[in-house]
């Protein structure tokens, strides 16, 4: 994730399959940079659709990186959901913060939760 020093407007998540073309997924970070958007991708493999403990191990490495941005300085979040990245990936994450999620491996702190909650701002789907 690229950390700006307060400048961003907040922080897209952009959740994508990894088959995406790399041109294709820059036009969105150029987009949202464009913008003054800092962007975090998530490339969900093919496998995390249909297994849903990859797709959660992936959602916990997702939000780590989330939330240590949010700590630094609490800002908006937007989550854009590329093809059938909804699917793989990004059910998983809003799972974990809603604290529906089965039995958690790694645990997310309950005040992290709460705080990507207090920060998430919207959903975007294509």
């Amino acid at each position: 994730m690229q950390i700006d020093d307060g400048g961003s407007n907040g922080v897209v998540v952009i959740f994508a399959w990894s088959s995406i073309n790399d041109n294709h997924l820059t036009s969105f970070v150029d987009l949202y940079t464009s913008l003054g958007w800092n962007s975090l991708v998530c490339r969900a493999d093919f496998l995390t659709a249909f297994y849903p403990e990859m797709a959660l191990s992936l959602a916990f490495y997702l939000l780590s990186d989330l939330v240590e941005e949010l700590k630094t300085r609490p800002c908006p979040v937007i989550f854009l959901a590329i093809s059938g990245a909804l699917k793989a990936c990004m059910y998983k994450v809003l799972q974990v913060i809603m604290g529906d999620c089965e039995a958690q491996i790694h645990p997310v702190r309950m005040d992290d939760s709460q705080l990507v909650r207090n920060c998430l701002s919207g959903h975007v789907y294509d």
